[in-house]
């Protein structure tokens, strides 16, 4: 589902990502953990398509992953996921839904379905006015509202309370079981290894264990 050979970004001087390689199966949850720095956030953005590679091939679900095709296939949560405040929950799933040309039956269903499975209650509430992990939780709904065989999620826990860390985990490792791909990173090594079925260690940009 997800294959990187000799995976290499450098910005200047500097190198961010150093000749990395890894695969990761259909319908695995794939763990990527390391210090600030290693190069984790560098990698997810490659493989959303966000980031061109110096070197190296990467492919997401059979595509290239500078394909403009791969994103309808992959669903992203960047560490920081500012949201549109002046929007409830629904009417901000809902345009996102759009932007996929998701019929809104459909669409309605989808987000209904995610907000339940995440338990994220007040929906017409405007978002500028919610926790910090109820946005979260907006946040991962929208990498669904296109039904992506691939999740990329970058510190889908950080900086939220226990209960809420506990629910996310939790959703997380139900994707598994729906047949999604994910692949995930961390700080926290008990996050991952609560979770995945694999974990690779980063450091200074290069994948050590």
């Amino acid at each position: 589902m997800i294959e990187a050979s000799g995976l290499r970004k450098t910005y200047g001087d500097f190198a961010a990502v150093v000749d990395s390689d890894f695969a990761v199966d259909e319908g695995e949850v794939f763990g990527i953990v390391g210090p600030n720095g290693a190069g984790k956030t560098t990698t997810l953005k490659v493989l959303a398509g966000l980031v061109e590679p110096t070197d190296g091939e990467v492919t997401v679900a059979g595509f290239d992953a500078s394909d403009p095709e791969m994103r309808r296939h992959l669903g992203f949560l960047p560490e920081e996921s500012p949201l549109y405040e002046e929007m409830t929950a629904l009417s901000y799933l809902r345009f996102f839904a759009d932007l996929y040309d998701v019929p809104r039956e459909v669409a309605d269903e989808r987000i209904g379905a995610a907000l339940d499975r995440l338990e994220l209650d007040h929906r017409e509430r405007r978002l500028g006015d919610v926790s910090k992990g109820m946005k979260r939780k907006v946040a991962i709904a929208r990498s669904l509202v296109n039904d992506p065989d691939v999740l990329v999620y970058d510190e889908p826990a950080s900086g939220l309370d226990p209960v809420t860390t506990n629910s996310v985990l939790a959703f997380t490792r139900e994707l598994r079981e729906t047949g999604k791909t994910v692949v995930f990173s961390a700080h926290n090594l008990y996050h991952v290894e609560s979770v995945c079925d694999r974990v690779v260690v980063m450091n200074e940009g290069r994948i050590v264990a």
